[in-house]
């Protein structure tokens, strides 16, 4: 059961809809940026504390999804390795500003 649960967490069909989401919000955040201004939206949207779960999801898919395939053998994987942790480390630095 926990494997299921840690298996799902890491896994794609999480992150696309995760994405998707995010996405969706960024962009509807874009134009009601235009209308009320940076301030509110950053106030409203990003620094909100539902945005951040969402961000602390991705980063929690993206940590497991890399974990789950260690050990990094060979350069494709060591590629996808780097990539997620700097994907997880660039969410963490905007979450820490």
């Amino acid at each position: 059961m926990t494997s299921a649960v840690i298996q799902f967490i890491g896994s794609i069909r999480l992150a696309v809809p995760l994405l998707v989401v995010i996405g969706s919000i960024l962009i509807g955040a874009t134009f009601y940026e235009a209308d009320v201004g940076s301030s509110v939206v950053q106030q409203e949207i990003y620094k909100s504390p539902w945005f951040g779960a969402l961000m602390f999801c991705l980063a929690t898919n993206l940590s497991i999804s890399t974990l789950l395939r260690y050990p990094w053998k060979g350069a494709r994987k060591v590629g996808f390795a780097i990539a997620h942790w700097g994907l997880v480390i660039i969410i963490a630095g905007s979450a820490a500003v």
